[in-house]
């Protein structure tokens, strides 16, 4: 009987030593804040002003840069990729969005034109691209990044049907 109650004892230590390992999400988000403070960009980067998203595009930033915490730490050369993919992605979004209120959208390129002429399809490849970052874990900004990354002019998921 001792054996069981000292096997149980050693089985529930060992399973509370692990939980403790884990660093809470409170750790977790004093870690990713600590690490944007002093990042290139800063804790609140002036590219949140450019997207009337801020809230989500700061959880993206949040989200990329727990994807980069390894060991308690923050790997900054990782966090720094992922700042720019957030930026990129938001910058994306942000020209297509300018692209379809240009007045003259014969400066644009064929396919640029024809996505700022058809406002639905920007709308559609941005919910293409979001759902294929939330499919992959909305963790590693850069695949938002590379999918928005084509939005104005051509995207894989959604062919336009104009030709060069």
């Amino acid at each position: 009987m001792r054996r069981i109650h000292a096997g149980i004892l050693v089985l529930v230590s060992g399973l509370l030593g692990c939980q403790s390992a884990t660093p809470s999400a409170e750790t977790t988000q004093q870690v990713v804040e600590e690490s944007q403070a002093q990042s290139v960009f800063g804790a609140k980067p002036n590219w949140l002003r450019f997207t009337d998203k801020p809230e989500l595009f700061d959880r993206v930033r949040d989200q990329a840069y727990s994807y980069c915490l390894s060991g308690g730490r923050i790997d900054m050369e990782c966090a720094s990729k992922q700042d720019e993919a957030v930026e990129a992605s938001v910058l994306a979004i942000q020209v297509a969005s300018a692209q379809a209120e240009m007045t003259n959208k014969d400066a644009l390129g064929t396919k640029e034109r024809w996505v700022a002429m058809n406002p639905d399809i920007a709308l559609r490849v941005e919910k293409e691209c979001w759902s294929l970052y939330e499919e992959h874990g909305a963790a590693d900004a850069r695949i938002l990044a590379v999918c928005l990354g084509n939005l104005t002019d051509y995207s894989p998921l959604i062919q336009l049907p104009v030709a060069d």
